[in-house]
């Protein structure tokens, strides 16, 4: 599927032509054309082949030309000229780094860099970092190399990943294809996948055949894996295993990520779906507690059946990460997590007055669909440019069209909301009269990123201290495979947020997954309250809250950690303890 390569292409191409004075008018038009077909949740060739990308919102006409020559000629002439002078890792650093591109052009030029293996040689070598011989002074500030090596570590961490959001548009297609099958009693999803991380390395799929309710026919599940192998989304067989109570076959996919698919037997379905789900340190300590309670696997028949022999309450796969869960499961006190139908609303969605492609029937389709009690519109505020923020004669506008629609909404409440840029002195983008008239104020940072941890983590504070705000989005700044996070003390800032009663986003949009469940995990521990919001700017992106409960899920919150579990008078109750 080429929804991401297109997408990251525009988006490039977007990002260089920034610092262009002749092509600017282009950055917009190219980055709302990159998120349509970024989000789009099938196969873009095949909408490209049948016409339909041109029905779609966001394909604006600026874009058209370099679509066709993509498909037609499988590049873009001017994606392949700026390709010339650095690879695709070097040209993806400058989006990833947020330092810009003549600063990090510069750089490339002053280290005599061509590829990344040169560049992480001169960054992590002090003597190319000098000036001439016998200078002690550096070529560049020190942050500006430290950005670099943040940015190289983010690339090496997400390499070779793909997002499980984009993944989630095609599995439930996959997944009915092969339980179609006659030979297939039943086909389920195992590893990250399961187990929910926002970046899987592969895609693992277990699967009981009709033949093997009792031991394992190797040649009928050989043919089996064959017959999925000549699937039109399956490539190549790069491995096949055979162990004594299953086989597997691991194929490389149209999806460009990796697929092991693992046919069992009925007597071992329950722990080939424990041990292949993971993680491994969960697996390694539940089983030796299994052992050490002298218990077998020979009458396992659920998962359920494997804690509880091992003296366990059970542990939902989400937490399979051995962080303690086994210990807590030991003890009884395995936390209740908070499902999708818990959330009440979204706080966070971009309509047609900013850069969202949303419209009124959308919200009263997700209102209907999720049973929301309550929707907030919150557009960029005016000085995110490239977000098409709005001036205050723009907000005030948007207001009274939501004070128009709001019958349409019911029985919820449509909310008037912004997602209002902290500036670089700490102030907000908006007057304190106008954030007073919003029911939701999402404060965030979308720019400046070269900055370093002080400055950031002094703007973030600032704005969480700030009455009139109620949470602070994406926290970290990341972009999965595409923007490294900020550098932040977030330490800090969870203790602002405790400080002033004030709510850290969980980001639900595929690519960003802000806060993982890592910081957010720290922010319960800490007694300050989440938020998970959809951050849609395309109708299908409010499906996206899926993702953060997830994410919510994995760092064992509750509906009592998460203030959109709320009614709305509760919500304002909580504002007013401020």
């Amino acid at each position: 599927m080429l929804n991401l390569e297109l997408g990251n292409i525009l988006a490039n191409i977007a990002e260089h032509y920034k610092f262009s004075p002749d092509r600017k008018n282009m950055v917009f038009p190219l980055a709302k054309t990159a998120r349509s077909i970024r989000d789009y949740p099938a196969d873009i060739q095949k909408a490209y082949q049948s016409g339909e990308i041109w029905e779609m919102k966001g394909i604006v006409k600026e874009a058209v030309p370099l679509i066709d020559e993509f498909f037609s000629s499988g590049s873009i002439k001017i994606y392949e000229q700026i390709k010339k002078q650095y690879p695709e890792p070097l040209i993806k650093f400058i989006r990833m780094s947020g330092l810009g591109k003549k600063r990090v052009l510069d750089m490339y030029r002053k280290l005599g860099v061509s590829d990344l293996e040169q560049l992480k040689d001169r960054l992590f070598d002090g003597r190319f970092l000098t000036g001439a011989s016998g200078q002690k002074q550096s070529l560049f500030k020190p942050l500006h190399i430290a950005r670099l090596k943040h940015t190289i570590e983010f690339y090496e961490r997400m390499e070779k990943k793909s997002p499980r959001g984009f993944l989630d548009h095609f599995l439930p297609q996959i997944l009915a294809g092969m339980q179609n099958m006659e030979e297939v009693q039943k086909v389920v999803l195992a590893g990250s996948l399961r187990r929910k991380k926002p970046m899987v390395g592969d895609m693992d799929i277990l699967i009981l055949p009709v033949f093997h309710n009792s031991g394992l026919d190797i040649q009928r599940s050989k043919r089996l894996l064959e017959k999925i192998g000549k699937q039109a989304y399956m490539g190549k067989k790069k491995s096949e295993k055979t162990t004594k109570h299953n086989i597997s076959y691991c194929f490389e996919t149209a999806l460009q990520t990796d697929m092991e698919v693992i046919i069992t037997t009925g007597p071992r379905f329950a722990y080939d779906w424990f041990t292949a789900t993971g993680n491994k340190g969960h697996v390694k300590k539940v089983l030796r507690l299994l052992k050490e309670a002298g218990q077998g696997i020979e009458d396992v028949r659920t998962e359920q059946d494997i804690y509880r022999k091992a003296n366990l309450a059970y542990v939902p796969c989400e937490l399979r990460e051995d962080l303690g869960e086994v210990e807590q499961a030991a003890a009884g006190k395995v936390p209740p997590l908070v499902h999708l139908e818990d959330i009440r609303g979204d706080l966070h969605i971009h309509s047609v007055f900013s850069d969202g492609l949303i419209t009124m029937e959308d919200i009263r389709k997700r209102i209907e669909t999720y049973s929301y009690e309550y929707v907030a519109l919150s557009d960029h505020s005016q000085s995110n440019v490239y977000g098409n923020g709005l001036d205050p004669k723009r907000l005030m506008q948007k207001m009274d069209y939501i004070r128009r629609m709001s019958p349409k909404a019911a029985p919820a409440r449509l909310l008037a909301g912004a997602e209002v840029d902290i500036c670089d002195d700490g102030s907000l983008d908006y007057s304190p009269e106008l954030l007073q008239k919003l029911d939701v104020v999402i404060a965030s940072m979308h720019s400046k990123f070269s900055h370093g941890t002080e400055h950031n983590t002094k703007k973030a504070v600032s704005g969480l201290a700030n009455r009139d705000v109620d949470c602070l989005a994406h926290p970290t700044g990341v972009v999965l495979d595409n923007r490294a996070p900020y550098f932040m003390d977030m330490d800090h800032i969870i203790e602002a947020a405790k400080k002033y009663n004030k709510a850290l986003e969980i980001n639900a949009y595929f690519l960003r997954l802000d806060l993982d469940d890592f910081h957010a995990r720290k922010a319960k521990d800490a007694g300050v309250k989440l938020v998970i919001n959809t951050d849609s700017h395309r109708s299908n992106n409010m499906d996206h809250i899926r993702l953060g409960v997830d994410i919510a899920r994995r760092a064992g919150l509750g509906p009592q950690d998460i203030i959109n579990t709320w009614p709305y008078e509760q919500i304002l109750e909580w504002k007013k303890q401020r």
